[in-house]
């Protein structure tokens, strides 16, 4: 068979264009698409509000999580194995959304947090707060 016959093309007009490939199903769509979404959203924020977001108790008197919360615990509540989250971890568009949803959630607190360091820096004369 010859390299043209290979290929799989489509006349268009002058030339011949290559119909790209189908992507496999389920690199299309995670299993559990709403449950990886959820996960998305948990994996992206820092660890006080990912306890936060599975209900971990907080120490009023510590004024603290009583612990950071796990994957494993995301994956109970969820009901779906550990190694479904290390396998959506490895997607190539996994990292890409988590960024993005990092952008938004940052989004609302980088006002709050400039304006914090700067009343800091005014009063206790702390630069080294703020220095990058």
């Amino acid at each position: 068979m010859s390299k043209v016959e290979d290929e799989i093309c489509v006349s268009e007009g002058v030339g011949v264009t290559q119909i790209p490939p189908l992507k496999k199903t389920d690199e299309e769509q995670p299993y559990k698409l709403k449950v990886y979404h959820m996960f998305v959203e948990f994996y992206s924020l820092p660890d006080p509000e990912r306890a936060e977001f599975l209900s971990i108790p907080y120490n009023e008197k510590l004024k603290k999580f009583e612990r950071a919360a796990t994957l494993k615990e995301f994956a109970l509540s969820y009901g779906v194995a550990y190694e479904t989250l290390r396998v959506w971890k490895k997607r190539d568009d996994f990292c890409a959304a988590v960024d993005e949803r990092r952008r938004e959630w940052g989004k609302d607190k980088t006002a709050n947090v400039l304006s914090s360091l700067y009343r800091r820096c005014i009063k206790y004369g702390m630069s080294y707060d703020v220095e990058t």
